[in-house]
């Protein structure tokens, strides 16, 4: 089930949130348009505690994810049963909270300790690269763990210059 959350924030990352769509293109405008110009890759950090909205996804979207992941819901149900179904939910929750939670790390301001725990410098490389607008549209579209990035082939890796 995580590899499955893991696999729709790729495609929902590398889809309508870098390419138009009609029928989602505020998804789009709020991250490309507006995400990435307020965060270009070489100034990553909020400037204001207020401004930390521009990491979070809007309120709303949360009822779009979860309209999109009903009918899973329902099919794991008829399929398995309503523990498995259970847990489905609960994984969905979980890995959304995690999402915000860990891009919320990324975009912390310069210095804040948190943001220099080991992991998070890691994943934050990762996720940094993919604000540079000459790479956002190809690589590093994972925003937890770059899990379906390796598998795609879309993980950017820096060419030492020697």
């Amino acid at each position: 089930m995580v590899l499955f959350a893991n696999f729709v924030e790729y495609n929902f990352h590398r889809g309508p949130m870098h390419n138009r769509n009609r029928l989602l293109d505020i998804v789009f405008k709020r991250h490309t348009l507006t995400h990435h110009a307020y965060f270009p890759h070489d100034h990553m950090g909020f400037k204001a505690g207020k401004d930390a909205y521009l990491v979070f996804f809007p309120f709303w979207v949360i009822f779009l994810l979860f309209g999109l992941a009903a009918p899973v819901f329902f099919l794991t149900w008829f399929l398995t049963n309503s523990n498995v179904a259970g847990l489905f939910l609960i994984v969905a929750v979980s890995y959304f909270l995690l999402y915000e939670w860990l891009h919320l790390l990324y975009h912390l301001p310069e210095g804040s300790k948190l943001g220099e725990l080991k992991l998070i410098r890691t994943l934050k490389r990762h996720h940094q690269a993919h604000h540079n607008p000459a790479l956002m549209n190809d690589y590093n579209f994972n925003i937890t763990f770059p899990l379906w990035d390796w598998v795609r082939g879309t993980v950017y890796r820096q060419v030492e210059q020697k």
